[in-house]
């Protein structure tokens, strides 16, 4: 009998765990994916990324970027008025410009020369500096020192790997 009970108290404690860790969980999860947010320009706020604006406003982050000329690394600063949607001025007066004749255009050749790569030939294997810019810390040998390098750069500038993988 006093084992039984000793189960019952262990098997109660582990659900009890459990609804708890649930419960966490839940609480830490967020609806904001149902595109809440009904107006037309939204404000970026501190902590606001373009993938979080597009989830509220149920707008996929490509035509957020579109919409707002953002290129990638798809960068926003606070304050900035991001559109949201199209205006339906635009879309109506797109409906209205259909109805004319179309013109016609001339087809584009595309080049036939290639463009001269500046990396080495796939196999041939060559070091390749990681990014443009001045070392700042250079790497060290010392207990606890800086075992790789560091460079300047602005924000943005390629980083290339030395290696696969």
């Amino acid at each position: 009998m006093v084992l039984s009970a000793g189960r019952l108290n262990k098997n109660s404690l582990g659900i009890a765990v459990l609804l708890c860790a649930g419960l966490l969980l839940a609480g830490c999860s967020s609806n904001s994916g149902s595109g809440t947010y009904s107006g037309s320009v939204y404000t970026v706020k501190r902590g606001d990324t373009l993938y979080r604006i597009s989830r509220a406003t149920g707008t996929s982050v490509k035509e957020l970027a579109r919409l707002n000329g953002i290129s990638p690394p798809y960068t926003i600063e606070v304050g900035q008025r991001i559109k949201v949607r199209g205006s339906a001025k635009s879309s109506s007066s797109a409906r209205k410009t259909s109805n004319k004749t179309a013109t016609k255009t001339a087809a584009v050749r595309p080049s036939s020369s290639v463009p001269k790569s500046s990396w080495p030939p796939v196999g041939q294997r060559c070091w390749v500096w990681p990014a443009n810019g001045k070392v700042i810390l250079p790497y060290s040998t010392a207990e606890g020192g800086n075992k790789g390098i560091d460079i300047a750069g602005a924000r943005g500038t390629p980083v290339y790997a030395a290696g696969a993988g």
